[in-house]
């Protein structure tokens, strides 16, 4: 015992020694960049160096092709159709990806957002009830009114549907969510929101868009 203690005693008079050396390193590091008027961190901003470990990319690629008034997203699991003129978005994250498609005056007022992770991270998720689902929407959104809470099928594969309206900055926004739609290997979310003003111009165009999605369950 003796012995196992004099060892973590001399672990820690190591440990103090090196944070000592790397603290006075660290305080060199910020007087010579003093002297040149700027800290590391706004050299690192002016070059352009992101600090976000999971930027979003708004660049299409050859997953997208555009015919006419529709442009269609194909990456060999999931294909969809959106309008030609809506904005595309991408954010690879540690655990999946989102991708988006909005109406580029609206922005994400008025989108169509696919989340998409493993389909083993969601079998273990357990099912709320309507109730629980109103408390956790309310974290995130105010006003929230819960419509409809159902299942439905999306390209004959089952899912929970949630829609439900809450306010943002004085507009009250229409959403529908189906989740936990799995296909093989992935699991897919599918969110659509728009403007409650504007159903009778929006709802149809994201009715057409869901009825548009085709899944592979290629493992």
């Amino acid at each position: 015992m003796k012995k196992i203690i004099c060892l973590i005693a001399a672990m820690m008079l190591i440990m103090a020694s090196l944070s000592a050396c790397e603290s006075a390193g660290t305080d060199s590091e910020s007087q010579v960049s003093g002297s040149t008027g700027e800290t590391l961190a706004s050299s690192a901003s002016d070059s352009g160096v992101s600090s976000d470990p999971y930027p979003i990319n708004y660049t299409e690629d050859e997953r997208i092709t555009t015919e006419g008034d529709k442009k269609t997203f194909d990456n060999g699991n999931i294909t969809y159709t959106v309008p030609a003129g809506w904005q595309f978005a991408e954010q690879r994250l540690e655990d999946g990806s989102t991708i988006s498609f909005s109406e580029p005056e609206l922005g994400e007022n008025c989108r169509f957002l696919v989340s998409t992770t493993a389909a083993e991270l969601i079998g273990s998720a357990p099912e709320w009830t309507e109730e629980e689902y109103k408390e956790h929407l309310s974290e995130f959104y105010q006003d929230v009114i819960i419509e409809e809470f159902t299942t439905e099928e999306i390209d004959g594969h089952e899912c929970t549907k949630i829609f439900f309206t809450y306010m943002s900055e004085g507009i009250e926004l229409k959403r529908f969510e189906y989740n936990k739609i799995t296909a093989g290997a992935a699991a897919y979310d599918f969110d659509i929101t728009y403007p409650a003003a504007d159903s009778e111009t929006y709802e149809s165009i994201f009715d057409d868009i869901i009825a548009s999605i085709k899944l592979t369950s290629a493992e």
